[in-house]
């Protein structure tokens, strides 16, 4: 049976008196949370898929009265899919974080976020301690467990069967303050990698950068501590067989200001060209003798890939000039007008032993949250899937669109839109049962409709993007970052 939410209001997020962009509707509330139910399908799902895909993403626009300044301050609800057999059963559940319900008990907000600043002054609370972890960023499925992740604190465990929130997790004392949203699997190693950002005290604040690895049987340990020259914000890497990779953007975080209430973190993020890029290339079997040197500047949010190619490490990523999507991101939320800050397919190729670094733009379409399949991990790949604009200009009109594959070698790119007011997620590629070619099998992705006002999980066909089939939720699903797939 299906659970009203109480308290929350349906309402569109643009400032008193502006007009509303159609897109802002995506953002509405989740008006209904619910265990696994049928979900309406339209085609036929493979008899061949078998498994659950699940994704996070912010879900409530604010709490009693108080809207959240930025989207990535949102409340994270889990949102499921099983398929079996032909059919197709949805769930989505908030993430009942402590910080959620301390604050439904006092009936008001009383954390900081990405952007909400703290309530009361530094001294009267500790630091760092205060702010809610939404887990509302990124899904993993590993070792028989499930958790959904959020940049500034531990995993929170979600029960894979309920989407039941089980709490936060220090993975067996290897985490001290935070595990970041995007570790990555090498499969050569059976082993997931990941980080967390954190500041130490002492004599005076030393910002850090924790490095964990967990092993096939669930079982985490502290590889490392590589020290930082700044508190940066970082939120993916790379991983190869032998390698972490690590490229630090000039975007600080005024960490004075933020310890002394000045404004939330967001709003204390600085983008510092002149400093450059610092990459960090970190031997698996050495951690402690870190490579690193700077190139020039430029952001990125996520990694796509990494291999070993002789003395060479190459990384896929998309890249971006600047921080100006910060920006985009921002109006997005707000409903003002978008500026143009496209990321792009970009190649490094990385020469630790001489402390070089090339880069190479590979395509030109726009594009993010990008997707690999699983069995290229570390390796060469050819095709990457990702979120898109239909180009540059398309930026000025809202959230991407449209469903893009990447050619990483010649650059080509092909895309398609799943119709109008309607905008997808992250798109997971699961390969068909006996596959050996890289893009055989299928695009899981979950997508708001602003025009239906009922959420979405699509299955496209990964070679030509068509649409095998498309599962319909009752209710309205705000849109959803990055997802797992976890094989039956």
């Amino acid at each position: 049976m299906g659970l009203s939410l109480p308290g929350l209001p349906r309402r569109r997020l643009a400032p008193p008196g502006a007009a509303s962009p159609a897109y802002l509707a995506a953002f509405d509330d989740l008006p209904r949370e619910h265990g696994f139910e049928p979900l309406e399908v339209e085609g036929a799902l493979p008899d061949a898929l078998s498994g659950t895909f699940y994704a996070t993403g912010p879900a409530l626009s604010g709490l009693f009265g108080e809207r959240y300044p930025h989207w990535f301050d949102g409340d994270g609800a889990v949102s499921a899919v099983r398929f079996a057999g032909g059919r197709a059963e949805g769930a989505v559940r908030l993430v009942q974080s402590a910080g959620l319900r301390d604050e439904r008990r006092h009936g008001g907000l009383r954390y900081a976020g990405f952007a909400r600043a703290f309530d009361w002054p530094l001294h009267l609370r500790p630091v760092f301690s205060r702010a809610k972890n939404t887990a509302n960023t990124a899904m993993l499925a590993h070792a028989g467990r499930l958790f959904a992740l959020w940049e500034g604190g531990r995993p929170t465990e979600i029960d894979p069967d309920t989407l039941e929130t089980l709490g936060t997790r220090d993975l067996g004392g290897a985490v001290r303050l935070a595990y970041a949203a995007h570790p990555h699997a090498v499969p050569s190693l059976d082993t997931v990698f990941g980080f967390g950002v954190r500041v130490a005290t002492g004599r005076g604040p030393k910002p850090l950068l924790d490095l964990f690895a967990t092993d096939a049987a669930g079982r985490t340990r502290r590889l490392g501590v590589v020290p930082l020259p700044f508190l940066p914000m970082v939120h993916d890497f790379i991983a190869t067989e032998r390698h972490l990779v690590f490229f630090v953007s000039p975007l600080r975080v005024r960490l004075g200001r933020l310890l002394f209430g000045f404004g939330g973190y967001a709003e204390n993020l600085v983008w510092e060209p002149a400093r450059g890029t610092e990459i960090l290339v970190v031997p698996l079997d050495d951690p402690e003798r870190v490579v690193r040197w700077r190139t020039e500047a430029f952001y990125q949010w996520h990694f796509v890939n990494a291999w070993e190619r002789g003395a060479d490490i190459v990384v896929d990523l998309v890249r971006y000039d600047d921080f100006r999507v910060g920006e985009w991101l921002q109006r997005l939320w707000q409903g003002r007008p978008l500026p143009e800050a496209p990321g792009r397919l970009t190649r490094a190729i990385l020469t630790p032993a001489s402390t070089r670094c090339q880069l190479e733009e590979r395509a030109a379409l726009p594009v993010e949250l990008p997707r690999i399949a699983p069995a290229a991990r570390t390796r060469p790949h050819r095709v990457v899937w990702s979120t898109a604009h239909a180009d540059v200009g398309a930026m000025r009109r809202g959230p991407q669109d449209r469903v893009a594959r990447l050619d990483a070698e010649t650059g080509a790119a092909t895309h398609r839109s799943l119709g109008g007011g309607v905008y997808p997620g992250e798109a997971l590629f699961v390969p068909r049962p006996g596959a050996s070619r890289e893009d055989d099998g299928w695009l899981l992705l979950f997508a708001t409709d602003v025009r239906e006002r009922r959420g979405s999980c699509f299955v496209l066909d990964a070679r030509s993007l068509e649409t095998v089939a498309r599962c319909r939720f009752r209710d309205h699903l705000p849109p959803r970052l990055h997802g797992a797939f976890r094989p039956r």
